[in-house]
């Protein structure tokens, strides 16, 4: 068998889509060790190792971050994945976020290492590190070198999107492997519990925003919008939010005061959940609503176009073979666009945009099919 550690955020309901594919792979080959940055401090190690050993995944302690103020926590994280390396008779090490985890391959030695990226890691972190590195920033110019340095030294790179290989090419010169999260496209069909819903959401439809309550999402936008609205088709309908296991609460707040500012609204946010909660809310939306500033390829988009749900996405860099007239899409930040959207999706979502996002899922986000991929680069001596 082998020994895979990954770095990755246990409480990640994206991250834990990778590694819970291997630790329960039919064939049993591998085995799956995970560990994490834990910055403040604040992720119950106790609480969620239980739960990830009932998916075959072994969680290790914690690390701390990389840091220039405390290179002694520095060191101690570098001897610790060394150790964890040693131990496990670790064989693969694969980082799936790598801003800043990636830092931690130019200390590692002697196995196969694997970077992957996923949106706003590549999209928004790195062009500005590189901004920030032009103006002699020393600090800056040390992060971008060691960020170089990994890059170069993994065995492969991989990235959830075409705009995202573009990038690590044109910052690094190296070509990435596009392998996407995707879905299971199999379990998204067939799965429906509506048992699970709120009772409010039963009882009247609802309009889902699926990203959770963080600025980088720009639920500002989608509250200006609503705004806009006719105060009969507010009624009509339930805006549900959902809050992450880690709030902003300061945030959280922001948006439930600009909530409160609309005549006759309903509106829900919801606790972070388990996919199965999230699946159900996504087969009985109404519409979703995701425009995010910086984006990868959204499993929630994904699963909605499977289903054949009308969805609204954002400005983002989105790959065109997926998402290309397969969805409605804003041109612009502009509240008036996306309230005439919105408007247009509840009365008369074009019926060609639902089948052709059906194809493009099948075609292009399998998980079965991206994971495949990977498994291939796992192999390969």
């Amino acid at each position: 068998m082998i020994n895979i550690l990954y770095i990755a955020k246990p409480d990640d309901p994206v991250d834990s889509k990778w590694y819970n594919f291997f630790s329960n792979e039919q064939n049993n080959e591998f085995n799956v060790y995970l560990t994490f940055e834990n910055m403040n401090g604040e992720f119950n190690y106790n609480t969620v190792r239980p739960k990830l050993l009932t998916s075959n995944v072994q969680l290790l302690p914690p690390f701390s971050p990389f840091s220039f103020k405390n290179p002694l926590k520095s060191f101690k994280t570098i001897n610790l994945i060394n150790d964890y390396i040693r131990i496990y008779k670790i064989q693969i090490l694969h980082i799936l976020y790598t801003m800043p985890d990636a830092i931690w391959l130019n200390f590692i030695r002697n196995i196969k290492t694997i970077l992957s990226t996923q949106g706003t890691d590549v999209l928004v972190t790195l062009p500005s590190l590189f901004r920030e590195k032009k103006k002699f920033n020393i600090k800056s110019l040390l992060l971008f070198y060691l960020l170089q340095r990994a890059f170069c030294k993994a065995n492969y790179v991989t990235s959830t999107s075409n705009i995202q290989v573009e990038y690590i090419y044109k910052f690094f010169k190296i070509r990435s492997h596009l392998i996407r999260t995707g879905i299971d496209i199999r379990e998204v069909i067939n799965k429906n519990n509506e048992k699970l819903l709120p009772k409010l959401l039963k009882e009247r439809p609802y309009i889902f925003f699926p990203r959770f309550l963080f600025p980088i999402y720009n639920h500002e936008l989608e509250i200006l919008s609503l705004k806009l609205l006719e105060e009969h088709i507010v009624q009509k309908f339930t805006f549900v939010f959902v809050r992450h296991i880690s709030p902003d609460k300061e945030y959280e707040s922001k948006i439930i005061n600009s909530l409160n500012e609309i005549k006759g609204i309903n509106y829900l946010i919801l606790d972070f959940m388990d996919k199965n909660m999230f699946s159900t809310l996504i087969k009985n939306m109404t519409l979703g609503i995701m425009i995010p500033i910086t984006d990868g390829t959204p499993s929630s988009a994904l699963e909605a176009m499977t289903l054949g749900k009308p969805i609204i996405l954002g400005t983002a860099d989105y790959d065109d073979e997926i998402f290309s007239n397969a969805c409605l899409k804003l041109t612009k930040n502009d509240p008036l666009q996306l309230a005439h959207l919105i408007n247009l999706a509840i009365i008369n979502y074009p019926s060609q945009l639902l089948e052709t996002a059906k194809i493009r899922v099948k075609k292009f986000a399998d998980r079965f099919e991206q994971m495949m991929k990977l498994k291939q680069l796992y192999l390969t001596n």
